[in-house]
């Protein structure tokens, strides 16, 4: 489908923060759904200056058949001005294409006072 290398349907494909006061939390969510009718077993990714997945102990979720999952991701400026980042979804360890990532949501976010 159209998601690429992911049987993954998503709640928003990006994520805005707007001006957020320096080092101050700011958390969004964002559900996550495998439209397999098999197992998911996907890798997090996060970049981006401020930006922080919360709650997953490890890289690694995984999504029984049709299951539904809030991945929240925070957001705490250290420093002034525009924050530009992007969560990635991975095909597992191991899989031929496990360094591509099957799905990246752009996340934005403002430093400001």
């Amino acid at each position: 489908g159209p998601m690429g290398l992911l049987p993954l349907k998503v709640t928003h494909t990006t994520l805005c923060w707007g001006s957020t006061k320096l080092r101050t939390d700011v958390r969004k969510s964002m559900q996550v759904k495998n439209t397999a009718d098999k197992r998911l077993v996907i890798r997090l990714g996060i970049q981006g200056p401020g930006f922080q997945l919360v709650g997953t102990d490890s890289s690694t979720i995984t999504l029984q058949a049709m299951e539904c999952r809030s991945v929240v991701i925070n957001f705490c400026p250290t420093v002034c001005g525009a924050a530009i980042g992007a969560l990635s979804f991975y095909a597992p360890p191991g899989a031929h294409n496990s360094n591509q990532p099957g799905l990246e949501i752009p996340l934005y976010g403002y430093g400001g006072s």
